[in-house]
């Protein structure tokens, strides 16, 4: 059974998508005109459930 953590909304996730967006960015270069924070984690105030990736 895998468990899902949900969990309060934190300010990092911000920061944390624009790394995320200039790494995208990076790799598209001018192929690419936006990059979008959407899901749970996106929406202040309220519960999400953070994926978490490892390098």
């Amino acid at each position: 059974m895998r468990n899902v953590e949900v969990s309060s909304h934190k300010k990092e996730w911000l920061s944390m998508f624009q790394v995320e967006s200039e790494k995208i960015k990076g790799v598209f270069g001018n192929l690419i005109l936006s990059v979008y924070h959407i899901g749970s984690t996106a929406i202040p105030n309220i519960k999400a459930k953070p994926v978490r990736h490892y390098d």
